[in-house]
């Protein structure tokens, strides 16, 4: 008999595209930076630029490629921010020479807490629609009750 995977895998699973999703929708909140581009870290030192664009161009078309293989680091700008949608819904997956490495959206480093911020301000925001609360359904504060007025 197979074992089946946790209830919480494939809430995990189902999950993570909305993830992505929140990530672009904070790039693109933000702005200030190059939104089609990627940084790809723990990249082979004998990956070639050959290598390097072929693998990524199955995502779309690059119009820009820099590989710093030395010093286990690349940049890919895409012609479009859907390439990179594209190529970060499959973190997990990719290998260059049978290596795994991080892609990530190139975001510069004065900017990495305002999207880090964004992205958190989304997520609870995603949080509360989920769970049926909105900005506009929070509770209100009560009214205060009518002073009684003595009678008698």
């Amino acid at each position: 008999a197979k074992a089946k995977a946790p209830a919480g895998a494939a809430a995990a699973s189902a999950t993570a595209p909305r993830a992505m999703n929140i990530a672009a929708q904070a790039a693109r909140n933000l702005g200030g930076f190059v939104p089609n581009k990627i940084f790809i870290g723990g990249v082979p030192i004998t990956c070639s630029d050959e290598q390097f664009r072929s693998y990524f161009e199955a995502y779309g078309p690059i119009t820009k490629v820099e590989l710093h293989a030395l010093r286990g680091f690349g940049y890919i700008t895409y012609e479009s921010v859907e390439s990179v949608d594209a190529c970060l819904e499959k973190y997990d997956e990719h290998y260059l020479s049978k290596k795994w490495v991080e892609v990530k959206r190139s975001i510069p480093r004065e900017l990495i807490d305002a999207y880090e911020r964004e992205q958190r301000r989304l997520h609870a925001e995603a949080g509360a629609v989920e769970h049926g609360a909105s900005a506009d359904s929070r509770p209100k504060a009560e009214p205060p009750a009518p002073a009684s007025s003595p009678t008698g």
